[in-house]
């Protein structure tokens, strides 16, 4: 007889959490020939909060993800919402100026970007557009 859990889960965090708990070794994504199994990127997941936490995200804080479809961009949406902040995606094909107007639109306390679109909005700051924190999936890693 399988056991239940006591309540369903009720938000993304809560079902990563269950299906971390029951089937850690199970598949979870699979992009771009990279894979993680619950377990592991609930694990990845809880490092990746860890490091935004240090960079001063909070509950309510709007954060941009301006990456391709890609695990950065899976563990990077949970650890947002498990933190209780509000990721919000924004196309990396975009023009670095229309990234900045779609930035501050959201009213965003952090950007996370990769490939030229990190490296537009690098070039954009430099040109005195005012821009939050930007950081790389990478310098995340690197801080937990």
């Amino acid at each position: 007889m399988e056991k239940k859990d006591p309540e369903p889960p009720r938000t993304i965090m809560d079902m990563l959490r269950l299906r971390a708990r029951h089937t850690p070794n199970a598949l979870a994504y699979s992009i771009e020939g990279e894979s993680i199994t619950y377990g592991r990127l609930l694990d990845e997941v809880l490092l990746t909060a860890s490091s935004l936490m240090e960079l001063g995200i909070k509950k309510g804080d709007r954060c941009a993800l301006i990456l391709p479809t890609c695990l950065d961009f899976i563990r990077l949406l949970y650890g947002i919402q498990y933190l209780g902040a509000v990721p919000a995606a924004v196309n990396p094909g975009l023009s670095p100026e229309l990234i900045l107007g779609r930035m501050q639109a959201i009213g965003c306390s952090l950007a996370v970007a990769s490939g030229a679109a990190l490296e537009g909005l690098e070039k954009a700051s430099i040109k005195g557009f005012t821009t939050p924190p930007v950081r790389s999936p990478e310098e995340l890693r690197a801080s937990s």
